[in-house]
């Protein structure tokens, strides 16, 4: 291509080939003066065609860099070279016709003319790929804050459990008489401490649990999972403290499928801490499970497990919370709880490819129902 041609009579083929070209492209002189720019200068800086022709090159330029840029272009105009694009590096800054900044890459390359010697000057905007390096990083950040994050937790999850444990295991040694009997004051006193200590020991693997599914580390590890034996553990876990408030605990399998292929660890978790909340909220009456099978329209069949009791109820407002993390209703109550049990079984149950949903009548009780697809195996 002759360039000469094009910056002195205006070559109609060399101006078509450049205004065809996918980047910006300029020609200045030896004093920075802007001898030709194609269509896509104006294009990419807004300004109407011919307006820069004149112009110096720093009119591109941002307005605080102006001065360090009118150096380097004298220092390289004598010692012209070929510079080949983000051969920089980092990314160089450009200035639109309003005055807004956005990244680029050059390409410069001397042209010896008989009028002297000229700079062709090819200019990329680099906004995208600046955008996504950026987000990039900052993945990279978050991913690196995620992982000392996991160690500290993992790390205090230890310290935390480990002088728990001794403190539940001496105060249960104690009730048993080992070191001598105990009058009901102690014996009373001794309790407290193993249901506090049984407690925060709850608390602590909630927390951990849902840092863990909230950073994606949870993963659903499909099996054959025997419904009737699992709700049966459950009961059998928590019908000592139904039995300490005088309630029945009871279930119901209105299924013929006994065995759903699901995540076994997640489900449990659920049921026991849904029947956990329902006991802890009912003072009279009873808790009942029971599984039902649900066929949808499109032959989607689905397992769904209720959780209902005849306890305090949820009030209405408050039905669209019960599910946020850290929400409580009514904190006045003497009821233990930081609201991250219901968020927690929310989020477990996503882990399993379904969902919670909640129905509540204050004073007469309230109906947790669990729906849940089968996963596919392996």
């Amino acid at each position: 291509m002759n360039l000469v041609n094009s910056i002195a009579v205006t070559d109609a083929v060399a101006k078509s080939i450049l205004d065809g070209a996918p980047d910006a492209v300029i020609v200045v002189n030896g004093d920075g003066r802007i001898l030709y720019s194609n269509r896509q200068v104006d294009d990419l800086f807004g300004y109407a065609s011919g307006a820069l022709l004149g112009e110096t090159v720093e009119v591109l330029v941002p307005a605080w860099l102006r001065g360090s840029h009118a150096g380097h272009r004298r220092g390289y105009q004598s010692a012209p070279r070929t510079r080949a694009m983000g051969m920089l590096g980092e990314p160089l800054f450009a200035a639109r016709c309003d005055g807004s900044v956005f990244p680029v890459e050059i390409s410069l390359s001397p042209i010896q003319t008989p009028d002297g010697s000229l700079v062709s000057c090819t200019i990329r905007d680099v906004s995208a790929r600046v955008s996504i390096e950026h987000e990039v990083r900052q993945k990279d950040i978050e991913l690196e804050k995620a992982a000392a994050k996991d160690r500290f937790l993992a790390s205090m999850s230890h310290e935390l459990r480990t002088p728990l444990n001794a403190i539940v295991g001496f105060a249960t040694m104690l009730q048993m008489g080992v070191d001598g009997s105990l009058n009901a004051a102690q014996t009373e006193q001794l309790q407290k401490i193993e249901r506090s200590g049984n407690y925060l020991l709850q608390l602590i693997s909630q927390l951990l649990d849902l840092g863990a599914v909230g950073a994606g580390r949870i993963q659903a590890t499909p099996e054959p999972v025997d419904l009737g034996e699992l709700v049966d553990l459950v009961v059998s876990m928590l019908a000592p403290k139904a039995d300490a408030k005088g309630l029945a605990l009871r279930s119901r399998l209105n299924c013929e499928t006994k065995t759903w292929c699901t995540d076994r660890r997640a489900l449990t978790q659920i049921l026991v801490n849904l029947d956990d909340n329902a006991i802890k909220f009912t003072e009279a009456g009873s808790v009942d499970i029971t599984v039902n099978l649900l066929s949808e329209r499109n032959l989607i069949e689905q397992i769904e497990i209720q959780v209902e009791d005849t306890g305090i109820g949820i009030a209405p407002d408050d039905m669209d919370q019960i599910f946020d993390l850290f929400f409580q209703e009514e904190p006045g109550q003497d009821f233990q709880g930081v609201g991250i049990g219901l968020h927690l079984c929310q989020e477990l149950a996503s882990v399993l490819g379904g969902r919670i949903e909640a129905a509540s009548e204050r004073s007469v009780g309230s109906r947790f129902s669990l729906r849940i697809p089968e996963l596919v195996e392996g």
